[in-house]
């Protein structure tokens, strides 16, 4: 008889143990690439203290929301930019309800530790001895929009065309100054903390370009409703907006 029972106990903690990994949700996560590193750390603190699966993936914004456009399966979206979100609001690929600020960012001028440029100001940008500029492609990636806008403010957009290298995120404009293929890049200043590679040589005026805000908001073809919306809450509360503020963003 206690053999009997000792089995039944054993197969009842075999099936609540199958049950509960039966149940764990999985959230996908499409984000703008400069955002790796916080949300990366979000991900483990939070799949630790839930029975969820956070799947990130990272790109520039305008390729993620092609994706999404195409038929890839995503629960959350957070763009670098207001523009990819709006887009797949009107294309009825996001929540309207859903969509909120996430954090704020601003844009700087960075050079190589090893760089000889002898930088006064954005005019010394048409020198010589500036022959290659890294900037995000302006059609696909918000920092290379804003970075547009900003040359455009200050009337060099048209005399530097000759020097700008566009890249497929903001990331790879980080990496090509780092490595010495550029003279200069224009990152998000989060990105430039992270490099040991680079200075800033200017903190670029955001009236010169639109307001850097990362909006995140929940897909249209979600399953997990409830688990999602209780994820996105939690990355809008105080201990996720720690995490920010320690990459260099300013939190909501």
């Amino acid at each position: 008889m206690k053999r009997v029972i000792c089995l039944v106990v054993i197969f009842s903690i075999f099936v609540l143990t199958s049950c509960q990994q039966d149940e764990q949700k999985t959230i996908t996560v499409l984000a703008a690439a400069s955002l790796k590193e916080p949300l990366e750390e979000m991900k483990q603190l939070y799949e630790e203290a839930n029975n969820v699966d956070i799947q990130l993936q990272f790109s520039s914004s305008g390729k993620l929301a092609k994706q999404i456009e195409q038929g890839a399966h995503a629960d959350v979206f957070i763009s670098a930019d207001e523009k990819w979100m709006t887009h797949l609001q009107e294309g009825e690929l996001i929540e309207k309800e859903t969509v909120t600020p996430f954090l704020y960012n601003s844009l700087v001028l960075i050079q190589g530790n090893e760089a000889t440029i002898a930088y006064e100001d954005v005019q010394t940008l048409e020198d010589d001895s500036v022959e290659q500029i890294a900037i995000g492609h302006p059609e696909t990636v918000p920092a290379g929009t804003y970075a547009q806008q900003f040359f455009k403010g200050v009337e060099l957009w048209d005399d530097l065309q000759d020097k700008f290298v566009y890249t497929n995120d903001v990331r790879q404009a980080l990496t090509y100054v780092e490595t010495g293929n550029v003279d200069v890049g224009v990152v998000y200043k989060t990105d430039a903390l992270l490099s040991d590679d680079v200075e800033i040589i200017e903190e670029i005026d955001g009236a010169l370009h639109d307001e850097v805000v990362y909006p995140i908001g929940m897909t249209t073809t979600v399953e997990n409703k409830e688990a999602i919306e209780q994820f996105i809450q939690w990355l809008l509360d105080k201990e996720a907006n720690e995490i920010k503020k320690a990459y260099g963003f300013e939190g909501i």
